[in-house]
């Protein structure tokens, strides 16, 4: 046989052995693929990134890999760790609602509730992002001292975080400074030399904080004791008001507070010396 066709005949081999290895090499692929595909499906997450990790850049290996190693770190309450991997995979599945979930939990973290607020509101009632979204809202209320809201939102976000002992210590530091505004008030007010002309102040203070509280402890019965002090002194005011010959003011007063005490037979008797006509009652 001529040394052409020898040369020939082995440079054909050696091509058929390397096309076999190549289909050997791709079968093997295929079947490794299917079995990290399995492990992934099976919620072994973990065992799942580590297969594809290791088949490169072999068909959709790599984003499989990276939301796999995002779900386990998830499931670990790693959201920090979690987001680079969720933000490589965000055209996969849940990528992108699970990369800003663990953004929004970062923001939170991190002390940026309104940032993170807004970022929960999209998520709508994907996972417990309903319960992000007001404990963030409370957090940020609390800061801002507007306690009424952070009382609004933090029961709306139970469970959540530290949620229920921030709740409890709210409620509280509430509570006792409604009833230091109303102990000065009353101190002030039953002592005649101690007599503060912001007594009215404290007394609205207080009666605003115990009704934010609603029913925590005894707060409505000291919200009533504050509207009946309150009214008191208005009563106290109208009759200076008279004293001091101020007829129409004290009138107007004594009307105003009519239901308290003998106000309304006070107005009536003022008016019958203004002589002016007293209001038909609705």
């Amino acid at each position: 046989m001529p040394y052409r066709h020898l040369k020939a005949r082995a440079l054909f081999s050696l091509l058929l052995c390397c096309a076999m290895a190549l289909t050997a090499c791709s079968g093997s692929r295929d079947v490794a693929y299917q079995k990290a595909v399995d492990l992934f499906a099976g919620g072994d997450f973990e065992a799942a990134a580590a297969a594809f990790e290791r088949l490169g850049d072999y068909q959709q290996a790599l984003t499989y890999a990276a939301y796999s190693m995002g779900l386990v770190l998830l499931e670990k309450a790693d959201y920090t760790g979690a987001e680079p991997y969720f933000e490589k995979s965000q055209s996969f599945m849940y990528g992108k609602t699970r990369y800003h979930y663990c953004r929004a939990y970062g923001l939170q973290e991190g002390g940026q509730f309104l940032e993170a607020m807004e970022l929960f509101k999209t998520l709508g009632e994907f996972e417990n992002a309903l319960q992000g979204y007001y404990y963030c809202l409370g957090r940020a209320a609390e800061d801002a001292a507007d306690y009424e809201s952070s009382l609004y939102a933090y029961p709306l976000a139970a469970g959540y975080a530290d949620t229920d002992a921030r709740l409890d210590n709210l409620q509280y530091e509430i509570y006792t400074r409604a009833m230091q505004s109303k102990v000065d008030a009353i101190t002030s007010m039953e002592n005649p030399d101690d007599l503060r002309p912001d007594i009215a102040e404290d007394f609205q203070e207080a009666l605003s904080l115990f009704t934010i509280l609603g029913a925590y402890q005894s707060s409505r019965l000291h919200a009533r004791d504050c509207i009946e002090r309150l009214r008191q002194l208005k009563y106290d005011e109208a009759e200076s008001m008279e004293r001091d010959g101020k007829l129409q003011e004290a009138y107007e007063a004594f009307w105003a507070l009519s239901g308290f005490n003998d106000a309304a037979a006070r107005a009536e008797e003022l008016a019958s010396r203004l002589g002016i006509p007293i209001p038909d009652e609705e």
